[in-house]
C-alpha cells in the first residue's frame, strides 16, 4: 500500500513539475528520504520516484498537445507555446497590413 501511495505522490509531483519546476525542491529530498528506508534505494529512486514523475510530466505535455494543438513545455515564466503564439499572431498581423 505504501508503494502505491509513493508512486501516486511522485506521479502527481510530475504533474506539478510541468506547472512549476521549483516543486522539485520538495520532491527530490522526499524521494531520497523514502529510498533510504528501502532495501534497494537505487531501484526505488528510478522505478518509483523517477519513472512515475516522468510519466506524470509526459501526461501533461501530451494532454496540452491534444487540447491546445501545440507542444507546451513550461520554462519558468516563459513558455514555448506562448512565444510561438505571439510570433504567429505578429506574422498574421503583418500579412494583413501588407
Amino acid at each position: 500500500m505504501a508503494l502505491k501511495r509513493a508512486w501516486l505522490a511522485f506521479f502527481l509531483g510530475g504533474i506539478c513539475m510541468s506547472i512549476r519546476f521549483t516543486c522539485l525542491a520538495a520532491y527530490i529530498p522526499m524521494g531520497i528520504i523514502l529510498a533510504r528506508r528501502t532495501q534497494s534505494a537505487f531501484t526505488y529512486l528510478f522505478l518509483v520516484c523517477a519513472l512515475s514523475g516522468l510519466l506524470g510530466f509526459l501526461l501533461t505535455i501530451i494532454l496540452d498537445r491534444v487540447m491546445f494543438g501545440v507542444w507546451y513545455v513550461h520554462y519558468g515564466i516563459l513558455s514555448i507555446a506562448l512565444i510561438t503564439y505571439v510570433i504567429v499572431k505578429c506574422c498574421l498581423l503583418m500579412q494583413s497590413i501588407i
